[in-house]
């Protein structure tokens, strides 16, 4: 499970805005949403969140882009009380609260087959996710909105063994997760300056 997770995504700030001598921050919108999609041996269950923090800052000529994401553990709801506190019982939610992201880089990928909207980056990045740090490497779409935000959007699919997560179980084990797991991510960035305008 991993988000983003993700997230991973204002990523997109550093292809689109590189170079900036006094480049902005960006924080994270109010509208970007993160889904753990999975199965299990009754069906498929979908968890999601969309209270999401972090910040991105373009590159310069004398620095790397930057790029956090971070999501609480417990902000994840599966639409289910009990599938819930199992999600948070198998990801040690108490021990390590939060599902963290690092940029590492982000390069443009060739062949964008005509579309002139969508940027698609091959990024690099670390999760931390119950106290394992792992690299990642995910295909990132991203594209310019209106009033100088970036959209991202893109999906991996991961293991949570991966990262020491045993797949949930009820029932005494007559009903069991997979261990694949597939992240979706929907992320708005936009200037920080804007979100503080909206908030007075």
């Amino acid at each position: 499970m991993k988000a983003k997770l993700l997230i991973l995504f204002m990523v997109c700030s550093s292809a689109l805005f590189a170079q900036q001598n006094n480049p902005t921050e960006y924080k994270i919108a109010p509208e970007s949403h993160l889904w753990l999609i999975g199965s299990a041996t009754t069906g498929s269950w979908t968890c999601g969140t969309g209270e999401l923090s972090g910040y991105g800052i373009p590159s310069t000529s004398l620095r790397p882009a930057e790029v956090r994401v971070s999501i609480k553990v417990k902000n994840l709801d599966c639409g289910n009380r009990f599938m819930n506190n199992d999600m948070y019982d198998a990801m040690n939610a108490d021990q390590f609260p939060t599902i963290d992201y690092h940029l590492i880089s982000a390069r443009r990928l060739p062949g964008d087959n005509g579309d002139t909207v969508w940027m698609k980056l091959q990024t690099a990045g670390t999760l931390d996710l119950n106290g394992v740090s792992k690299q990642i490497n995910m295909q990132v779409n991203v594209r310019r909105l209106a009033d100088k935000r970036i959209q991202a959007v893109g999906t991996i699919v991961m293991a949570m063994s991966d990262f020491n997560v045993t797949p949930p179980s009820a029932l005494f084990g007559l009903i069991k997760a997979a261990n694949e797991l597939e992240v979706r991510f929907d992320i708005t960035a936009e200037p920080s300056d804007s979100l503080s305008s909206s908030s007075q």
